[in-house]
């Protein structure tokens, strides 16, 4: 019972981590640049100087996304692994298909619950 107790706030954990980053609008935002330089790119009417200077400002959006990315990505390996070092077996659970319906179930019913208190409020 405690092992169900856990998982559960280790998926509100990543659920809360993903919305103080911003994943979503990260994510929609990384792509969207992708968008934007592929018809840079693929674009006849800019010069080559012009794509040259915004290939440059792009990339430097593209490194700061990836970045920010990896670090969230980072944050969530790290903490699941300081849980396993100290409750061993952790990771075996996490990958389990038990564990990820009950997670699924535990984040969809956190995330109904939160929209129905904020909607209270």
């Amino acid at each position: 019972m405690t092992e169900y107790i856990f998982f559960s706030v280790i998926v509100i954990l990543i659920l809360e981590l993903i919305n103080f980053f911003n994943f979503k609008n990260l994510l929609f935002s990384y792509f969207r640049l992708l968008k934007k330089t592929k018809l840079l790119i693929n674009s006849k009417n800019i010069s080559d100087n012009s794509k040259e200077k915004f290939l440059k400002i792009f990339s430097v959006k593209f490194f700061q996304n990836s970045m920010k990315i990896l670090f969230f990505f980072m944050i969530i390996f790290i903490t699941i692994f300081l849980i396993n070092f100290f409750y061993s077996g952790t990771i075996s659970k996490i990958i389990s298909m038990k564990f990820i319906i009950f997670s699924i179930l535990i984040a969809l019913i956190y995330i109904n619950l939160k929209k129905y208190v904020k909607s209270k409020l």
